[in-house]
């Protein structure tokens, strides 16, 4: 979600714009909606279907829900609200003062993925729904190993990136042991 805090869009990323700007942003770090990614072809030049399954679990719009009226409220509140003053509006376009009534299509409308996508390959036991073992090696397949954030089971907070390389050095030495 994120409520940029301008009233012309055209206007957010201008250099020569007048002014400072601030953009208060929420982030749900740790979903309990789970999406899905299945082969929609045997052609190896045909992506796979993915489905975020954004919001399917109702506990992830009660959060962002909570974190909304909180950044709302933040925005209103001295001393960041003194910062907050000038030639309009604290909000974007299409965005208004939250309340019970708009609050939950205004999070519909504006959520977006933070691009940290895992758990197509997900490491747990197949009973589990997981895809690789605890050495990388993708289960009831011989001598292939799927080693990157897909293998994660659930999303980490903060970056991907200094994980995958834990992983891809650990991945590197089963295949050594292996060989």
């Amino acid at each position: 979600m994120f409520p940029l805090k301008s009233n012309d869009s055209s206007q957010l990323f201008l250099t020569s714009s007048p002014g400072n700007f601030l953009s208060l942003l929420g982030v749900l770090e740790h979903p309990f909606s789970r999406g899905s990614t299945h082969i929609s072809s045997s052609s190896p030049s045909v992506y796979p279907t993915l489905d975020p399954n954004y919001l399917s679990h109702p506990f992830d719009l009660t959060v962002l829900t909570a974190v909304a009226y909180h950044l709302q409220s933040l925005a209103s509140t001295s001393p960041l609200s003194t910062y907050l003053q000038g030639n309009g509006t604290i909000y974007q376009p299409g965005y208004y003062p939250l309340n019970e009534t708009n609050i939950e299509a205004f999070i519909k409308a504006n959520l977006q993925s933070e691009f940290h996508p895992i758990g197509t390959c997900s490491m747990l036991p197949v009973s589990k729904g997981g895809v690789v073992d605890e050495k990388f090696r993708v289960h009831g397949v011989q001598r292939l190993r799927v080693i990157d954030a897909s293998v994660f089971p659930l999303l980490v907070r903060g970056n991907l990136q200094s994980l995958v390389y834990a992983i891809a050095e650990r991945g590197v030495e089963f295949i050594v042991e292996d060989q």
